[in-house]
């Protein structure tokens, strides 16, 4: 079964493309990302080695890395209209695998986060961001308006609603999961087309559910600790205790709320003494030791194998990588892999202008803004700039489920720029300039030329 139409077969052949081409330039970034994700986890491989097995943490890297890239190419070949009905059963499995998570997962940093495959660990919160945003996308381009731009209430309805309830199923998780998730949902609805107004009563009702739920925790903390226990729950994990797990309280899960508070709390007060000169504690050991490794990275950095808190800053491989970046390649270094992410947002950005349909052009929209999304996120946290939580860097962090994830991202992009109308603007334009001339020429040669005679010019006027 050809699943090219007429039309999309004739306005390939117009652009001069006789066979589908995914965009290289998304290509080469996915590929460059690999690349630095390979060199940092080998960098960092000093802190993840265990039970004397040297190359077993590079070669479970390598088969992540091996299994997103085959994932990738197999999304990259699917043509983008499959994904009208692979987007629902996504979303289905996510919910209810996140959904089972938190009462049969596997605790991993005090919460209920994996299931267990055997051959991988399976996060469901990571698929939960990526089916939000597609589902999000597919509803918004399928409630355009026909005859203006601008999207119809009910398809504001329905993204408010699976925004909502994915959001639900995330905020047991984590927070800052859940803030992410709700970012790239808005993001999706405003360059869907949503009315500011309507925006505005979509946030306002993410407002009143985001408050309800935190007064929900609060509570919940407070009845569950009284007294010294409630001082204690409060207190930051340890440094062996964040890599084992975090500290825990009944049920072998600790009190996400009560870490909430912590960390909130400790980023907005105001203390006069300056971090370097506190003495490093438990409560503030991921902070030290990450600003210590980008610190000592300069200008510059020490290039990789010479990093000296590797083995110190807990989760260097994952939640805290852009540190070890910045201090293996310098400043230098790190703005470098920002750019990448960057251009990925600005790539997706053009890609998405030249979709002449809505589906294909916010699929892009949001495979793009979650990708760069979570890497800003995940560069805030590090740098101080938010709260410290657990984000990884979309294709170099550790965590195969992360990498699955962004791969199964990077893939739907290019199977949108291999099969949708994805020529570029100079060529429209310039064929349509021609088309015009053209009916121009042919206007002027279908006109008589032979001078009228007296007797047809007086035949005319009267």
């Amino acid at each position: 079964m050809d699943i090219y139409t007429e039309q999309e077969k004739r306005k390939f052949i117009d652009l001069g493309r006789d066979v589908p081409k995914a965009d290289n330039y998304i290509r080469g970034a996915y590929i460059a990302l690999i690349c630095i994700s390979f060199i940092e986890f080998y960098s960092a491989s000093s802190a993840t080695i265990s039970h004397g097995a040297i190359f077993r943490p590079l070669l479970s890297h390598a088969f992540s890395l091996t299994l997103g890239v085959v994932v990738m190419f197999l999304f990259s070949r699917i043509h983008f209209s499959h994904y009208v009905w692979l987007i629902p059963i996504l979303a289905v499995a996510s919910a209810v695998a996140a959904f089972l998570t938190m009462f049969l997962g596997d605790t991993v940093n005090g919460a209920h986060r994996t299931i267990s495959l055997g051959f991988i660990n399976i996060q469901p919160p990571e698929f939960i961001k990526l089916s939000a945003a597609l589902i999000i996308a597919m509803i918004m381009a399928f409630s355009q308006l026909p005859d203006r731009p601008g999207v119809s209430n009910k398809g504001i309805f329905w993204s408010a609603f699976a925004t909502l309830l994915f959001g639900g199923l995330l905020f047991s998780d984590g927070l800052t999961n859940t803030i992410l998730m709700m970012a790239i949902s808005l993001s999706v609805m405003v360059l869907g087309g949503i009315d500011w107004k309507k925006l505005m009563i979509v946030l306002i009702v993410y407002g009143i559910f985001g408050a309800v739920g935190v007064v929900y925790k609060v509570k919940r903390l407070d009845s569950s600790n009284s007294g010294a226990r409630t001082e204690q729950a409060m207190t930051a994990p340890s440094e062996a205790e964040v890599i084992a797990g975090h500290k825990k309280s009944d049920g072998g899960v600790s009190n996400r709320s009560g870490e909430w508070i912590f960390r909130l709390t400790e980023f907005f007060s105001d203390d006069s003494i300056p971090l370097y000169k506190q003495k490093i504690t438990s409560k503030n050991s991921q902070k030290v030791y990450s600003y210590m490794a980008q610190a000592h990275g300069g200008v510059f950095g020490v290039m990789p194998g010479n990093a000296r808190e590797n083995t110190r800053l807990p989760l260097v491989s994952s939640d805290f990588i852009y540190a070890l970046i910045i201090e293996d390649f310098g400043l230098i270094g790190g703005l470098f892999v920002m750019l990448i992410y960057l251009f990925i947002f600005v790539r997706a950005g053009d890609l998405s202008r030249r979709c002449d349909n809505a589906f294909p052009k916010l699929l892009i929209v949001a495979c793009g803004t979650m990708i760069v999304f979570q890497a800003l996120f995940h560069m805030a946290i590090v740098t101080g700039t938010f709260p410290v939580s657990g984000q990884q860097l979309p294709m170099i962090s550790r965590g195969g489920t992360s990498i699955l994830v962004t791969s199964i991202a990077f893939g739907i992009i290019l199977s949108v720029t291999r099969y949708a109308d994805m020529g570029s603007t100079k060529k429209r334009t310039k064929k349509r300039k021609g088309d015009d001339a053209n009916n121009e020429l042919s206007t002027l040669d279908n006109i008589d030329a032979t001078p009228m005679s007296d007797e047809e010019i007086k035949a005319q006027l009267d």
